[in-house]
């Protein structure tokens, strides 16, 4: 079973509710990225194999899941490649790490939300 945690920036108020860093449930194994073009950190998918010992894909080959130029930001985030945005800049984010908005370190607080 995944975790995820709630991530706070106590300079610009930024919150996220990630796993910080790597993850796996019982379908699928993730990681989190931070995206230097939207300025949010996400979860993703990098295998439906979740016991896979491989590494899975390079930081290259993630793709923001945020919302594409133009987009309000309002739709839901399914995952799919609608709502995708491969042009981003995006890398793997582990806790300690810094706040994507603006630089600063993030405290962690308590599991919110346990996934499988």
């Amino acid at each position: 079973m995944g975790t995820s945690y709630q991530f706070i920036c106590s300079k610009c108020d930024y919150e996220a509710v990630v796993s910080g860093g790597d993850d796996v449930g019982m379908a699928c194994r993730t990681t989190t990225i931070s995206c230097q073009d939207c300025g949010s950190l996400f979860d993703a998918v990098i295998s439906d194999e979740p016991w896979e010992k491989a590494a899975g894909p390079s930081d290259e080959e993630l793709v923001c899941p945020g919302p594409e130029s133009g987009d309000t930001g309002d739709s839901i985030d399914d995952g799919s490649s609608e709502h995708s945005n491969p042009s981003h800049h995006v890398k793997r984010w582990k806790f300690p790490g810094p706040c994507p908005k603006c630089g600063q370190g993030m405290t962690k607080g308590s599991g919110v939300v346990y996934w499988d």
